[in-house]
């Protein structure tokens, strides 16, 4: 994931042998690309991110071809093209020269010729790029179906619901450069910060936990003892010192507490905290 000219699409070259690096070795699959990269290839597909169909040909002719290309045969390939025209939901169409598609239907075709070899791992570079909201559930539901036939993806976008909806793992790069690397489950876990709310004594209660060593955040117009309002406290990777440190300090001032919670990270936020 990362921003236009991040290196999603310099990773993708890199990984299919087509550009060499600087430094370093790439191996996919078991394989080095920089000494074996048809071997590499070969356990790959791709699906660009650019517009790269010939219109003049149907569904059906543009994928079996490019299965023969993988290494199919011919009658294989086209059996396997219209398999794979029917997974992604192209099976009536797929006699229909791809110059009368919409965007979302050439996107459909170029995840099919991706997948017409059977690979071990498939590269989608911006795969819902161009696509209205449904188009993108639909691309993005497709994507989800992959691992259940054993097919790995690396997907690259810049669209960060995207990599929260389908996506077990996330790489964030910003100008080449690795910034943030984990599970996305890790990356949308906890902001680090509790939010308490009273009806009653906020500035009171911003003061005595600061007081006790707590950070706090809190709005600039928080002050007087008899407001209510929110504020926002700083945790670590252990909260129960803190939680224990609110509660004693609600009990000692008297108030009481209308809301404690923690607020879930967004993919903005890790990025913004990698970046950093």
């Amino acid at each position: 994931m990362g921003a236009n000219g991040a290196g999603k699409t310099t990773l993708f070259r890199l990984l299919l042998g087509l550009a060499r690096p600087s430094e370093g070795d790439v191996e996919v699959c078991g394989r080095a690309v920089t000494t074996d990269p048809i071997g590499a290839r070969a356990r790959l597909g791709y699906m660009p991110e650019h517009d790269c169909l010939p219109l003049d040909q149907t569904a059906a002719d543009v994928v079996s071809t490019l299965g023969e290309l993988s290494g199919l045969p011919a009658r294989a390939a086209r059996q396997r093209a219209s398999e794979v025209l029917d997974l992604v939901g192209l099976d009536e169409a797929r006699f229909r020269p791809v110059g009368g598609f919409s965007t979302g239907m050439r996107q459909r075709v170029k995840l099919a010729q991706s997948l017409v070899a059977d690979p071990e791992l498939a590269l989608l570079d911006e795969p819902t790029a161009g696509l209205d909201p449904t188009g993108r559930e639909e691309m993005l539901a497709l994507v989800a179906r992959l691992s259940s036939f054993g097919i790995s993806v690396l997907l690259a976008t810049h669209l960060l619901d995207d990599v929260a909806k389908v996506c077990d793992h996330v790489l964030m790069l910003d100008a080449g450069r690795l910034v943030v690397s984990g599970p996305t489950e890790t990356l949308l876990q906890q902001t680090g910060k509790l939010t308490v709310e009273v009806n009653a004594g906020i500035g009171r209660l911003a003061s005595a936990l600061a007081e006790r060593g707590l950070t706090v955040v809190t709005d600039d117009a928080v002050s007087g003892d008899g407001e209510g309002g929110t504020l926002d406290v700083v945790v670590g990777a252990d909260p129960g010192p803190v939680l224990d440190t609110i509660r004693d300090t609600l009990a000692d001032l008297g108030l009481p507490l209308q809301r404690l919670s923690s607020r879930a990270a967004s993919l903005d936020e890790a990025f913004t905290r990698g970046d950093r």
